[in-house]
């Protein structure tokens, strides 16, 4: 009897710990790791499991050794933005981040559609525009030495679009 409640036991801790997703596929303008923008709160959870750490700003974080980071609507409870940074995450087209040569890569695949802009604070992107769901939607590329992508966001356009454009 002891045995059972200790195998019951232990099987409750592992069902409710947090999940680490440090891994997986990249879809641009659509999400990662089978999370897409507008997915529920609740849909992300069945999906992932419960995240590592949570504010009451809508931010999931659910990667302990590289970035995998989901940012809920307050109002909605429905994600609007994904963070994404470690070298075992690739686009479904093989681009995969922390690589030589990955923004070369996503350049010949997507030309000049492919923008590169300039933040505010002087930081370079490269941003692919697309829609998902009737909203304009973005894809933006961090880029570091030797062509590598470092970090990349998925989201929804902002209102009063800057990276977005026109």
């Amino acid at each position: 009897m002891r045995l059972l409640l200790a195998v019951l036991a232990a099987a409750c801790l592992v069902a409710s710990a947090p999940a680490a997703v440090e891994r997986g596929t990249i879809v641009v303008n659509r999400g990662a790791v089978g999370v897409t923008l507008g997915l529920t709160r609740a849909a992300v959870v069945a999906k992932l499991g419960r995240p590592l750490y949570q504010n009451a700003n809508g931010y999931l974080q659910y990667a302990k050794v590289n970035l995998f980071d989901v940012y809920l609507d307050v109002r909605t409870k429905r994600v609007r933005l994904i963070g994404v940074s470690g070298h075992r995450f690739c686009t479904t087209s093989g681009v995969c981040m922390q690589s030589r040569g990955g923004i070369g890569k996503l350049k010949a695949q997507y030309g000049k559609a492919l923008r590169l802009v300039k933040a505010e604070d002087g930081e370079r992107q490269y941003v692919l525009l697309g829609r998902l769901g009737g909203r304009r939607v973005f894809t933006s590329f961090s880029p570091a030495a030797k062509g590598q992508i470092i970090q990349i966001f998925i989201g929804y356009c902002p209102a009063l679009p800057a990276t977005c454009g026109a």
